[in-house]
């Protein structure tokens, strides 16, 4: 094809689509002479090959479509015709133009599916970090549950000990009473005690001289 020094009308219809997406420029179309050159580059087959449809520029993709996918000529079989190295390159832009609109089609659910990922993603941060607080809470609340459990225990055990000091405390309370009424005996033994001791010489005396009496004058003569 680049060895052409003017090409035929279907060649010429045929690359000027090539070039505009190879080269992302409309103004490259009609330039025969920069098309030769890049059909000389080594990387032209590769670049074709490895062309990705997600970068056209999407003037060129409408001017493409107005043009020349209109145009009747713009065919396999009309262009395969005049150039069997040009046919391929048809049916390749063909694919391509189609394949974009394919893709402008699908790129607003594309873009919602990553926005749906990505919230879902952020939901499973989110489902993770409360699965966390979750298991940090039931933690908590186990720690609490044994030590609640313990302090009602520690709490038994008083209450327990309290009665034990309240039963002392009313016994001592009991003893105390007695004590006092006991106390109360000593103090009246204690003054009767004192009484006696005022009288005890005077006792003392008329016990001696009674057994003194008794003791020496038998019944027979106390009598008479």
């Amino acid at each position: 094809v680049r060895r052409f020094a003017r090409p035929p009308k279907l060649v010429q219809l045929a690359m000027e689509p090539v070039m505009m997406m190879v080269t992302g420029k409309k103004s490259a179309a009609k330039d025969w002479n920069a098309t030769r050159k890049v059909l000389s580059r080594s990387d032209f087959i590769p670049n074709v090959l490895a062309f990705d449809t997600r970068k056209l520029d999407k003037k060129v993709t409408k001017e493409i479509k107005n043009n020349y996918l209109s145009n009747p000529d713009f065919t396999f079989e009309k262009v395969n015709r005049a150039s069997t190295a040009c046919g391929p390159l048809v049916k390749w832009v063909i694919s391509q133009i189609s394949f974009s609109a394919v893709l402008n089609s699908v790129a607003p659910m594309e873009k919602e599916l990553k926005s749906l990922e990505h919230k879902a993603n952020e939901l499973k941060e989110k489902g993770d970090q409360i699965t966390e607080l979750l298991e940090n809470i039931t933690t908590k609340i186990t720690k609490f549950q044994d030590e609640y459990k313990v302090l009602v225990s520690e709490s038994t055990r008083i209450e327990d000990e309290l009665k034990r000091v309240q039963g002392k405390v009313d016994r001592s309370v009991k003893l105390l009473k007695n004590l006092g009424s006991e106390k109360q005996r000593w103090d009246t033994d204690r003054e009767e005690y004192q009484k006696q001791v005022q009288t005890v010489v005077g006792d003392t005396l008329l016990s001696a001289a009674f057994l003194a009496y008794i003791g020496y004058f038998n019944q027979g003569y106390r009598k008479t």
